[in-house]
Parts: C-alpha cells; structure tokens; sequence
C-alpha cells in the first residue's frame, strides 16, 4: 500500500487470489464494491478479457492482467502483494519484475498467528523464510519492524532500491489511488494509519532465549544486524 501511493505505482493487492483459476467473472462482480477505488470498473474489465482470451493458467490469466492494466494505467507499474512462490514465477515468466519481501520479527509473527511465541512457531518462522532465502535470493529485503517504526528511513532505502524516487507523502496511504480488491486488512480502514502492532512485548516466553540460531538469523534479516 505504501508503494502504491507513489506517483509511479499502483498498488492492486493480491493479483492472485481475484484472478487464480478458481475465480471467476461473477465471483469478481459480485465484489467489485470492495475495492479500495469505491466501486471498480478495472477488475470486471481484467475478467472479461480472462474469459475472453479462454485463460486458464495462471500465466495466461497473468498476461491477460498485465495488458488490461497497461490499457487502464499507461506508464504506471502495478504492485502486486500476492504472497506465493508459483505467483512470482508465473509472473516473472510474462514481465520483468522485483520480488519485495518483507520479514517480520519472529516474535511479533508468532503472536499474530498463536497469540504467543512458541517454540513450534518460532521454527517454523524459521524454516519458512531459510526457504524463502533460497527461492528469492535476489530480492529486495525490508524489515516490517523498521518499515513502521522508521517508516521514512525504510521507504527511502525500498525506493532506492527499486529504482524509484522517494515521495514523502508515500505515507500517506489514504491518498493513494489503489485498487486493492483482495489483500490487506487495512484497505477497509478509514483511518489508514501506519500502527506498528507491539502485542508481543506484553508478554514473556524463554523460546528466544533458548533458540539463539533463530534469534541470531531474526536480527540480520529483520533488523540488518
């Protein structure tokens, strides 16, 4: 959302979880007054040219995306915050792209998915992103500590890093002319501010303590450390 407010950008949410094969033309016009611009005209369009190019892959519904897109948004780069390693490669098999992934601290990860840091969560925090490592190694790696906490610094290192010039009033996310039909939870608020979620310093576990490889790995690739 927040590369979405650039003057570049738009950011349309998770690509893959409106036009996945198992999404049709109805399902997206039935929802359509979901998305973040009010009532769309952009998501129906992006159906109608799926089904009238027969699309059934991933891919081809990708290519069918990425043409109606360039139609709505000429010389705009559509941010994508689909979250899967096959969306990536369908993606990347169509358009040149940069994967952007965004760590959180496993602490604070445990306790949104659990309510508390255990040792299962914590390894499988872990696991999943020593995968990730492998998978995307060359992408664009941002802390979601830094990014709420020290939001100017880390925006301004994403956009160097994208090659894109940093705006100030990236920020401000409810001025952004996104359209994000399936995606963060915050796409709904009015507010639209940037609330780091601290839920996890309320409590205690000895796991951090007692698993020092997965803290130690915690600090470099949250925290750069």
């Amino acid at each position: 959302m927040l590369l979405g407010s650039h003057s570049e950008c738009i950011a349309v949410g998770e690509v893959d979880n409106v036009i996945g094969p198992e999404r049709d033309r109805t399902w997206v016009e039935d929802h359509y007054g979901r998305c973040t611009c009010g009532k769309c005209n952009f998501w129906p369009i992006v159906m109608e040219t799926i089904d009238t190019d027969g699309a059934t892959t991933l891919a081809d519904r990708y290519a069918a995306f990425l043409r109606t897109f360039a139609e709505f948004f000429p010389g705009k780069i559509p941010v994508d915050s689909s979250k899967h390693l096959d969306t990536y490669h369908a993606l990347a098999s169509l358009s040149e792209c940069t994967p952007i992934r965004i760590t959180r601290d496993v602490r604070a990860w445990s306790v949104s998915v659990s309510g508390k840091v255990t040792a299962r969560k914590m390894l499988r925090w872990y696991k999943m992103n020593k995968r990730y490592d492998k998978a995307l190694s060359h992408a664009v790696n941002i802390g979601y500590e830094p990014l709420a906490l020290h939001t100017d610094e880390a925006l301004s290192k994403l956009c160097e890093a994208v090659d894109l010039e940093y705006q100030p009033a990236m920020k401000e996310i409810h001025m952004s002319d996104s359209h994000i039909l399936v995606g963060n939870r915050m796409r709904t608020s009015g507010a639209l501010k940037i609330r780091y979620d601290s839920r996890w310093l309320a409590g205690a576990s000895i796991w951090p303590a007692l698993l020092r490889p997965v803290m130690n790995y915690n600090r470099r690739r949250v925290y750069g450390l």
